[in-house]
């Protein structure tokens, strides 16, 4: 769908953006699996519901995977979680819920939701997800997709392997060239001792760890600093988790694993997750300067982080809203410079791009004849999504082999009313959903 998967309770796959909505992802399963993955157990059954935080606590359907059991039962956009098989999902952590949906059994789920003044009762069966993915002719695969970490995301079924090893090392030489490394499928800065990311990594994604870590992003309108950080508890603990290429904490040092204890000199010990977004984040209408003391292993040191203009980070993309008549192709690029290159690092179904044929991993060449050399960052952009549905002939490459591909902007809705759906405020819905009435 047009609409990116935010957090898939059907094939889980995670935005590219600077915070993840729940914050955690779930424990990978002791085998491989080419399949989302969760407490252990490799391609679980799932009802196929599309969902995001709410904005007052609680979670939201965005929409339901096509033809899925969420979508013959009937849930729609804008539809809110009460209970799921008769627990209250109020208060519970995302990992919690999580817990609640999938099985390793198609054991039908009892789903209770909020549509506007109503509460509604469901029965849902359970299929899965790569059942639910075939649906819309794509495939599950693992990606570096830098500087997001490895999830787990879908590609066109029709794309071979060799096109995804390309892509994977592609994407690999991008975190080189900016100073990251893989460990343990997350991106972290060269210098972050592994051993000690990958025991971070399984305290703060155990579900059933006793130190309950919650995750802080410390999001800001304007200016970001660029890190995320954990709050773990029996010993209390703020961990930095997660440090963003290119972002102001990077330069200054910070790593995945330092211990934060004092911000400007206040000391973080004992602070919930609301007080120390509270102490982090100032008016942020300038540039400004904080002060972190940290441990690293044995040693303690500070850090200053001056923070910086999202606008002014190199990798950053706005966020364009969701509108029924937005125009777009249908992909998402890694465009990182030095030297100017665009490779399809997305394809979203339904979209032009995905009906024209085109793969991740695809090298931009030229659009229209002008080779993308040319092209800055923000002309490819309104490329991307442009203002009028003309045609465009975009030339790439594909494993040595050049390849032209002609197709013309669809908006939303007409890419969702291709299989059947339309656009709400919320997000592409069956066609027998009516505009939901909770806002998002």
């Amino acid at each position: 769908m047009t609409m990116k998967r935010i957090f898939v309770l059907a094939g889980l796959a995670v935005l590219a953006s600077y915070s993840l909505l729940f914050g955690q992802k779930p424990a990978a399963p002791a085998a491989p699996c080419d399949a989302p993955s969760y407490f252990g157990m490799c391609n679980p059954y799932v009802p196929g519901i599309i969902a995001r935080s709410a904005p007052h606590g609680g979670v939201l359907v965005v929409t339901a995977w096509p033809s899925g059991p969420a979508d013959q039962a009937g849930l729609c956009p804008g539809d809110q979680f009460v209970s799921v098989n008769g627990i209250a999902i109020s208060g519970l952590e995302f990992m919690e819920i999580l817990k609640l949906i999938v099985s390793d059994t198609s054991t039908p789920i009892d789903l209770t939701i909020k549509r506007g003044d109503q509460n509604l009762s469901f029965h849902l069966a359970r299929a899965k997800e790569t059942e639910l993915v075939a649906l819309s002719h794509e495939k599950f695969t693992h990606m570096p997709l830098f500087p997001d970490g490895e999830p787990l995301v879908t590609v066109p079924l029709d794309e071979s392997a060799a096109e995804l090893q390309a892509f994977k090392n592609f994407e690999l030489e991008v975190g080189r060239r900016n100073g990251f490394k893989l460990a343990d499928r997350q991106w972290v800065p060269l210098a972050t001792d592994e051993g000690q990311f990958a025991r971070l990594d399984q305290v703060l994604n155990d579900p059933m760890s006793s130190r309950l870590a919650k995750r802080v992003d410390f999001p800001t309108s304007a200016y970001h600093l660029g890190f995320s950080a954990a709050i773990l508890q029996h010993p209390d603990q703020v961990l930095v988790y997660f440090v963003f290429p290119a972002f102001p904490a990077l330069k200054a040092g910070l790593l995945p694993g330092d211990e934060i204890m004092k911000v400007d000199g206040h000391p973080v010990s004992g602070l919930s997750k609301e007080q120390l977004n509270d102490l982090v984040l100032k008016p942020d209408d300038h540039a400004r300067e904080i002060t972190l003391r940290i441990r690293r292993g044995t040693v303690e040191q500070t850090i200053k982080i001056e923070t910086q203009k999202l606008t002014d980070v190199g990798y950053y993309n706005e966020t364009r809203p969701k509108r029924p008549d937005n125009l777009a192709l249908g992909i998402q690029l890694v465009n990182p410079g030095n030297p100017q290159e665009m490779v399809v690092r997305s394809v979203d179904y339904p979209s032009a791009a995905f009906a024209a044929g085109m793969h991740v991993g695809d090298a931009i060449l030229s659009v229209n004849g002008r080779p993308v050399k040319q092209i800055t960052r923000e002309q490819m952009d309104k490329i991307l999504h442009p203002s009028t549905p003309a045609p465009l002939r975009i030339d790439a490459m594909r494993l040595g082999k050049k390849i032209h591909f002609q197709l013309t902007p669809m908006t939303e809705a007409q890419a969702e009313a291709s299989i059947g759906r339309k656009m709400t405020a919320h997000g592409p819905a069956s066609a027998k959903c009516t505009e939901p009435a909770i806002q998002p």
